[in-house]
């Protein structure tokens, strides 16, 4: 009871008797609780900013998951064409070289028979 002293209660008791002394009571006591619950309400509209805040930003590192992951797998397509290409280019250079086709030497030495001077 904020503003009203003892000595009011009592005086304004002995005007309007036990009914007014609680009507009175009433009132204060609704005072508080609508108070009450307009602090509950505020702190519950923070807490709700606080979350849609979190739960925005939490949709963002998921976009950004995508986005890192889409340009993860154009990557990982450029990395298989260069392996594909390499394994072709060394197999091209095995090729050559079983079949000796570099050094004259060599190549006329396989396709003579018999003994060479």
């Amino acid at each position: 009871m904020e503003g009203l002293s003892f000595l009011k209660l009592m005086e304004f008791a002995g005007q309007f008797g036990l009914p007014g002394l609680l009507l009175v009571l009433w009132f204060f006591n609704e005072r508080g609780r609508e108070r009450t619950l307009r602090e509950y309400r505020d702190d519950t509209q923070d807490i709700l900013r606080e979350y849609r805040a979190d739960t925005q930003e939490i949709s963002k590192f998921y976009e950004r998951n995508v986005s890192l992951v889409q340009a993860y797998e154009s990557l990982a397509k450029d990395l298989k064409d260069v392996v594909v290409m390499n394994t072709q280019a060394w197999t091209r250079a095995q090729s050559a070289i079983n079949g000796n086709q570099f050094c004259p030497q060599v190549r006329l030495e396989k396709k003579a028979a018999g003994v060479q001077a």
